[in-house]
């Protein structure tokens, strides 16, 4: 007797016969978080955005000093909060008006009050009253709050909001295995464009100018910038660590063209330099030590390869003892 195989036996058979295909390797792309400064952005520029808007509803003002006229009081780059004047003004308070046929707002503090409600002002860097005299029809707002350097991300929160719009829908073209990388490029450029375009680190303004002797000018010179400055005149004086506010007296040779010449640059002491190099240097750094401790499986296969690898465990064959069933079915004899 001659024992045929069911078509179900030949098909194990020759499945069990044929040589196993090599394990594949699954590539699998999976998308990235937000990195935490792009957050952080986010809740900075939106809570920006809604105080501003806030303060104004409730029929506050804002402005930024842009001379400076109160240095070292209310410097240049300092945010002004004012709320509605009403009718009655003090010596000492500081106002926002418009004075007569000028369409500039200054913030000036008041120094003397008339008996008919006008009153006079003067800036805290000033020697002399304002020419002019301010009626309530002309002011603005009282001061309520002045915050040092704020107004600088005030100029700057209009282009931030457009920059970070942008963002949030550009990223969603760049394949989501790379947008951590493009996260950290647009931050990157959010922080460097403003302080390329606005300069608001190291700035100085010629508030003085008088002529010692023939050939020879003497400048007196505001710091309006964020951090202590250095200004030289060349083949004239140096006045270094000047604060952010304050003053500084040169003279010098005159250039040609008869102007005083006059170069500025940040100005710290070794410690400053230091701290400036740590936090200059401190993103390679961080980045540096998270390329060689990768906190985890997926992050190091993103270091080493390019790219998350998952690998699926080899099929088992199965085992022919529990293939009895078989056994039972029709035999052609």
């Amino acid at each position: 007797m001659t024992r045929l195989s069911t078509p179900g036996e030949e098909a194990l058979r020759e499945e069990l016969a044929s040589p196993s295909p090599p394990t594949s390797v699954a590539v699998t792309q999976r998308a990235q978080p937000t990195i935490w400064s792009l957050r952080i952005a986010i809740v900075i520029i939106a809570v920006s955005i809604l105080a501003s808007a806030g303060w104004r509803l409730t029929g506050g003002s804002e402005y930024v000093i842009t001379t400076p006229s109160m240095c070292p009081t209310v410097c240049v780059g300092s945010l002004v909060l004012d709320q509605p004047a009403g009718t009655q003004f003090h010596v000492g308070e500081l106002v926002s008006f418009t004075p007569p046929d000028m369409g500039q707002v200054y913030t000036h503090r008041i120094v003397y009050v008339f008996a008919n409600g006008s009153f006079e002002t003067k800036g805290d860097a000033a020697n002399i009253i304002d020419p002019w005299r301010v009626y309530p029809s002309m002011v603005r707002g009282r001061a309520v709050a002045t915050i040092a350097g704020l107004g600088w991300f005030s100029l700057a929160l209009p282009f931030l909001a457009m920059a970070l719009t942008l963002i949030l829908i550009a990223r969603r073209l760049f394949p989501s295995i790379n947008r951590r990388e493009w996260d950290r490029l647009f931050v990157s450029l959010m922080v460097v464009v403003p302080i390329w375009l606005l300069k608001p680190l190291v700035r100085g303004i010629i508030v003085e100018t008088s002529t010692l002797r023939p050939g020879v000018s003497q400048v007196v010179v505001v710091n309006t910038g964020l951090l202590p400055a250095e200004f030289r005149v060349p083949g004239g004086q140096i006045a270094s660590f000047i604060a952010p506010g304050y003053r500084a007296t040169l003279s010098g040779p005159v250039q040609r063209g008869g102007q005083l010449g006059m170069a500025q640059t940040a100005s710290f002491h070794w410690w400053g330099w230091a701290l400036v190099i740590v936090f200059v240097m401190s993103p390679l750094i961080w980045y540096l030590l998270r390329l060689l401790r990768p906190s985890s499986r997926a992050e190091r296969d993103l270091v080493f390869h390019g790219r998350y690898v998952h690998v699926p465990p080899a099929p088992v064959a199965p085992d022919m003892t529990t293939v009895h069933g078989l056994s039972n079915a029709p035999r052609v004899e």
